[in-house]
């Protein structure tokens, strides 16, 4: 594995956000950004930490920003929601949280591309 790869940044970035090493972890979800700009994980990542953080427009920023190229990740919507709800916007978080419930009924769990072929 690349250990600059934006799959592995992230998941250290996920290893800090565990252990509450807030800033830490951000510093690894912008090096995968800046690796892969368009890296979904990652932007979702950066927005919850960053709202953590009490960067609630940076937050907004990342999670829109993530919804713009994965709009199917009801992660994605979810945490957008979270923020707005913080920003009190009340009835855009109940429309974030409702899309995301809407895609998580028909995510897969495991996406179909790592499936083996033979199955």
């Amino acid at each position: 594995l690349d250990p600059l790869s934006p799959a592995v940044l992230c998941q250290n970035g996920l290893m800090c956000e565990g252990k509450e090493k807030l800033e830490e972890a951000k510093v690894f979800f912008e090096s995968a950004l800046s690796v892969a700009p368009e890296h979904g994980e990652s932007l979702i990542w950066l927005g919850l930490v960053c709202l953590k953080l009490g960067n609630i427009g940076l937050a907004e920023r990342n999670l829109r920003e993530a919804i713009l190229h994965h709009p199917r990740n009801p992660a994605a919507w979810d945490g957008l929601g979270i923020v707005l709800q913080t920003k009190e916007d009340f009835v855009g978080a109940a429309d974030c949280f409702f899309k995301s419930l809407q895609l998580d009924a028909v995510t897969p769990l495991v996406p179909f591309s790592t499936l083996p072929q033979s199955v």
